[in-house]
């Protein structure tokens, strides 16, 4: 295919050690029914197969772009300052899009009646098995954010988001000096700064596991690399935008999310007992959610019910998807992985 002079979206993936999964992630991409983009690949450094693998593609549309080991956000912004479109959309290197995730989308972001904003797409939550274990409720949101669970720290999703180059460039790139919830802090300023709106298919499939080394990599709690110092700076810079009240029901959202993140995704009980006990000023309300509820038994007999719970719930998911609905990413995207 020839190289697109004025490409309408420029897709950016940041790539480390992919190799396992760069190959499907580039197919998604480039079997994308929407034909007018450019798609930049930026090597943070790998050194495993993953560059000899983005090179076997022979699509002028591909740009590769290299950087000495600096992370994710770095990469990303490598990336973003290279874009040629006007539209920028993200995609990790082990995710995967629908064939029509781009051409449903841009559709709803170009007829918005905004001129600048974020776009974020609905998604399915995969395993490794590229299995479908979860998925987020549906939203309805149009328009600047000013409600407390949109402050949610898993509210944005890098690949789940489409935005205009210049949203970016005014509210400033992610924190490249930061490898910890770097796009919650990118978030909070999209949030304060420029509407959202929403597309309620599910054309993107989130790679989840929850036994990842990245995902399990803290065994203890620190404040300084927490979602909710990162919420804290942001209020701190924004000073007197938002009221008291509000401010103390997103640290409380933040705070309830932080100890069941440490029960789930790092089997830490001690550090999430002392959060709630020390912290967390709504015990109640957290007593009354089916979340709080296993965190707090979790708590009292000293078991990790909640991490037990996620995996017979994703389980089950997985079962549902597979035999019930009989919705397969294998099915779905038929021609990528028989390519594979």
């Amino acid at each position: 295919m020839e190289r697109i002079e004025c490409p309408k979206i420029s897709v950016v993936t940041p790539l480390y050690n992919a190799s396992k999964t760069i190959k499907k992630t580039m197919l998604s991409v480039l079997g994308q029914t929407f034909k007018e983009f450019e798609f930049i690949i930026v090597d943070d450094g790998s050194t495993d197969d993953s560059v000899s693998i983005v090179k076997s593609f022979d699509d002028d549309r591909v740009v590769l772009l290299h950087q000495k080991n600096s992370g994710a956000s770095a990469a990303r912004n490598y990336g973003i300052r290279t874009a040629r479109a006007d539209v920028i959309a993200f995609i990790d290197s082990d995710d995967l899009w629908h064939p029509n995730r781009l051409e449903h989308d841009y559709e709803l972001f170009v007829n918005s009646e905004f001129d600048e904003k974020v776009l974020l797409t609905n998604f399915y939550m995969m395993n490794p098995d590229y299995e479908i274990v979860h998925f987020p409720p549906e939203q309805n949101f149009h328009g600047l954010l000013r409600e407390v669970k949109y402050f949610h720290p898993y509210f944005y999703n890098p690949g789940a988001s489409m935005m205009n180059k210049s949203v970016i460039e005014k509210v400033g790139y992610f924190n490249d000096k930061s490898v910890h919830h770097e796009d919650y802090e990118f978030a909070l300023r999209l949030i304060d700064n420029f509407p959202f709106i929403y597309s309620k298919e599910r054309l993107f499939y989130y790679l989840y596991d929850m036994n990842s080394k990245s995902k399990r990599s803290f065994d203890e709690y620190d404040y300084s690399k927490s979602h909710l110092a990162i919420l804290d700076k942001f209020f701190e810079a924004t000073k007197n935008e938002y009221s008291q009240e509000f401010i103390e029901q997103v640290r409380e959202q933040c705070l309830r999310t932080q100890i069941f993140s440490l029960l789930s995704l790092k089997n830490n009980i001690k550090d999430s007992k002392k959060l709630y006990e020390e912290e967390l000023h709504n015990k109640k309300a957290f007593a009354c959610s089916a979340r709080g509820l296993c965190s707090i038994l979790s708590f009292v007999l000293g078991i990790n019910l909640v991490l037990f719970s996620r995996l017979v719930i994703q389980n089950l998911y997985r079962l549902y998807f597979k035999y019930i609905k009989r919705i397969r990413i294998n099915d779905q995207m038929k021609e990528l992985f028989e390519e594979d």
